[in-house]
């Protein structure tokens, strides 16, 4: 975690760093388009329960669309599909990027957050994300940029159940709820166009 604070530092000198040549002289919109892999990390927060994360995979695609500032600054909307213990998130929100230069190799942070949508599971309701990444972009030809990333996503979630109570020789259904706290290292590769 400590590392995460060396973010806004690579920004702020690559930002006061470059020189005129190094700027997007061709601002506008692009695409993205990438495949996810995380590994949980450290704990899993359940309610008052510290449980270990390592066990967790998760397995995604992330589509973007923004606009590109001729600062190298981008602004756009994210949607993220992910996968893990068993259904799926639908995760949308802002993105925000930062591209160091217009060559055809340019590192890269981004971070973005939002709210993550349940789906194929009722019993799960979704909860806020956050996902800071950093990466390369390489350019392949005019049209299109491979990118390379690592990031961190955090994700909340409750989950709904049932468990059956026996008092006095009569079982009876009690609702519970668990409200969980996820994090993983992410890697992303995918295309720029």
């Amino acid at each position: 975690m400590k590392n995460l604070f060396l973010i806004p530092l690579f920004v702020l000198y690559s930002f006061f760093s470059r020189s005129q040549s190094d700027v997007s002289s061709d601002p506008g919109m692009f695409y993205t388009a990438e495949f996810c892999f995380g590994a949980g990390v450290g704990n899993v927060q359940i309610d008052n329960s510290v449980l270990d994360a390592n066990y967790e995979r998760t397995y995604g695609l992330k589509f973007l669309s923004a606009y590109e500032f001729s600062s190298g600054l981008a602004v756009g909307a994210t949607a993220i599909y992910d996968y893990y213990s068993d259904s799926g998130f639908l995760l949308l929100g802002p993105d925000v990027r930062y591209f160091t230069s217009a060559a055809d190799f340019s590192p890269f942070v981004s971070a973005n957050f939002g709210y993550a949508i349940s789906i194929g599971n009722e019993n799960r309701v979704g909860g806020f994300y956050y996902y800071p990444s950093a990466g390369v972009k390489i350019d392949i030809d005019r049209e299109v940029d491979l990118l390379l990333s690592l990031g961190y996503k955090r994700q909340r979630f409750t989950e709904n159940f049932d468990i059956i109570l026996t008092e006095n020789g009569q079982e009876r259904i009690v609702n519970k709820s668990g409200d969980y706290d996820l994090g993983f290292l992410t890697i992303s590769v995918g295309v720029l166009f």
